[in-house]
């Protein structure tokens, strides 16, 4: 109920401020593991807006206590997103470029991401060696963020732009243990 349009005057009439980029109200979010992959699934409060743009429905990932982990774009070392903005584009993991600042939207591709798209859900499978994890483990101590319709390469745009899941600068925090 987050992603309501803004078209309103200031106080005396000055400005004018318009936001038109909430399009997918972000729900509820869930992880599920097993000793190869991770699955990550979005859903929203109503149908998920068409596919378009390297904006849509990215997913933010973050693995815990990783020595080889470099410090990644606010704390996130892993990126799903459209790999260019057409509407076939398919959906590609990328790493964190370890030579950037940790502030620059620098991203190295990893190799696309199987997902299905259903009305108000978005799912997703990534190999665990995909990012870093042993495949036949399945503890597991990471972070995550669902982002939609960022208009900015900035954690500060989430607080303006689209929709978060969760909201603001939070991530979701997922831990497991055991062994596969």
């Amino acid at each position: 109920g987050d992603i309501t349009w803004r078209d309103a005057m200031s106080v005396g009439n000055k400005l004018r401020y318009t936001n038109f980029t909430g399009r997918t109200d972000l729900r509820l979010a869930k992880v599920a593991r097993d000793a190869t992959h991770l699955f990550f699934c979005i859903e929203a409060s109503g149908p998920i807006a068409p596919k378009q743009g390297t904006n849509w429905m990215n997913l933010f990932i973050t693995i815990e206590n990783d020595p080889r982990a470099s410090p990644g774009w606010n704390g996130f070392q892993f990126l799903v997103a459209p790999q260019d903005s057409t509407p076939a584009s398919p959906l590609v993991l990328w790493h964190y470029d370890p030579q950037a600042n940790g502030r620059d939207w620098r991203w190295i591709s990893e190799g696309t991401v199987p997902y299905l798209l259903a009305a108000n859900r978005l799912a997703l499978s990534i190999a665990r060696t995909a990012l870093g994890l042993e495949s036949d483990r399945t503890d597991l101590n990471l972070r995550f963020k669902w982002a939609d319709n960022m208009q900015e390469a900035s954690a500060l745009d989430w607080l303006i732009n689209g929709d978060t899941a969760p909201n603001g600068r939070f991530a979701y925090r997922y831990r497991g243990a055991g062994r596969g």
